[in-house]
């Protein structure tokens, strides 16, 4: 190797150890901090200061895996934040730490006189939150050296992930908007959704789409709550109905789509085996309501979705019966239970061990959605309009009978 070679290479070399550990937080936008990040899962009922979770050996802590899907039920986490700083400037970050649906998060900064606390989540009225965005981000103020931020989530039953990551304020607010606009488009698209099965269901006299149009309804509700639209602009100080509304919401739902699926499946004429379907469903729905996710069980999650996820591959397996035997053949039964399948096996997976992230993160669902629901009501009105065709060849050719025989007997 040349002399000039060796010193482009070692060169090359410096520049990117230099990248690599510059860690000048005023000069970025977006900070992922989920590498210096740890975890600490502790009992429900445990108390612990800030200065307990600090002196907490490295060896019972873990790492911070980034979007990771922990369940729903309701535990105690800490974070353990370490994160340096090799500018020469102090500068404020908006720190992040999971989805908006999280229901308590605490942060605890170091300051003279011990720790400084800030709380923000949908377990606390909205008037308390420190940014006053619809999310709960806490404002850190970053100083040259190491910067010290520790973290309490207590999940009171609400699905739990961590993403911890510092924003520049600005920065922050203008992907808001944009999730904002984002959302409000989405949710006008669902909307029309929903009108247009309204008015086919009047037209055609088929009451599924009514069940369909209030099972869209719902999770345009339930959504709109989870993410802190209604507590931000509705109930700000009310953040117990707020939780009310999350769960009634996703109740609504869930019946109303069972209902549907249920309806359009037909299996009510199963007989004796449509208790199969029956036992699983009532179940769902009484967890649901009645403690499911708001219950202090760790076992939760597997009991609210392990009957969920069992009823839709059941559901599917009728369907795929029913097509290969020839009783039904339409598609659109088969595309709406595939996406209903395929999604709930993303969410139920990670509590398997297995991260499948295939779906996308909470940003990407809702627009995902709205295509699939677009997707579903082109292949409806096709099947719609394919069996009122043959509704009209079958009328025709009876008038044609009749007029046929009409004429024999004139004659």
């Amino acid at each position: 190797m040349r002399p000039w070679h060796r010193f482009a290479l070692l060169l090359a070399t410096l520049l990117w150890a230099a990248v690599g550990y510059s860690q000048d937080l005023c000069a970025t936008q977006q900070f992922h901090v989920a590498k210096h990040a740890q975890l600490l899962h502790v009992a429900q009922n445990t108390l612990l200061t800030p200065s307990d979770v600090l002196a907490y050996p490295n060896e019972l802590l873990r790492p911070v895996a980034s979007e990771r899907y922990l369940g729903n039920s309701s535990a105690n986490r800490w974070l353990r934040i370490h994160v340096p700083h090799t500018g020469a400037e102090t500068c404020t970050r908006w720190l992040r730490v999971g989805p908006a649906w999280l229901r308590y998060v605490d942060v605890y900064l170091p300051n003279e006189t011990g720790w400084q606390h800030i709380k923000a989540g949908a377990g606390y009225p909205f008037t308390e939150w420190p940014a006053g965005d619809r999310r709960p981000v806490f404002p850190i103020t970053i100083t040259p050296g190491d910067n010290i931020i520790l973290v309490n989530v207590q999940s009171t039953g609400e699905a739990v992930s961590f993403h911890p990551v510092l924003w520049d304020p600005v920065v922050f607010q203008q992907a808001d908007f944009t999730n904002a606009l984002t959302d409000g488009i989405t949710y006008g698209l669902l909307l029309l959704l929903v009108l247009v099965s309204l008015c086919l269901s009047a037209v055609f006299r088929r009451g599924q789409l009514s069940l369909m149009a209030m099972s869209v309804f719902f999770y345009i509700c339930l959504d709109a709550a989870q993410k802190n639209y209604l507590l931000k602009y509705w109930w700000p100080g009310a953040p117990l109905f707020d939780r009310w509304a999350v769960y009634f919401f996703a109740g609504l739902h869930f019946l109303s789509l069972f209902a549907y699926l249920f309806a359009l499946l037909r299996v009510r004429r199963l007989g004796r085996w449509k208790w199969l379907f029956y036992l699983p469903w009532l179940l769902f729905i009484w967890v649901m309501l009645f403690g499911g996710l708001a219950s202090n069980s760790t076992y939760a999650t597997f009991i609210l979705l392990g009957p969920y996820q069992g009823l839709l591959w059941m559901l599917m397996l009728l369907h795929l019966g029913q097509r290969i035997s020839g009783r039904d053949t339409r598609w659109f039964p088969l595309v709406f239970l595939g996406a209903l399948c395929f999604r709930s096996l993303t969410t139920f997976a990670p509590l398997l061990g297995i991260n499948l992230t295939i779906w996308g993160g909470d940003r990407l669902a809702v627009p995902k959605l709205a295509a699939l629901g677009l997707l579903l009501l082109a292949i409806l009105l096709r099947e719609m309009y394919q069996q009122r065709q043959q509704q009209i060849s079958v009328n025709a050719a009876l008038a044609e009978h009749r007029a046929t025989e009409k004429n024999a007997l004139s004659s």
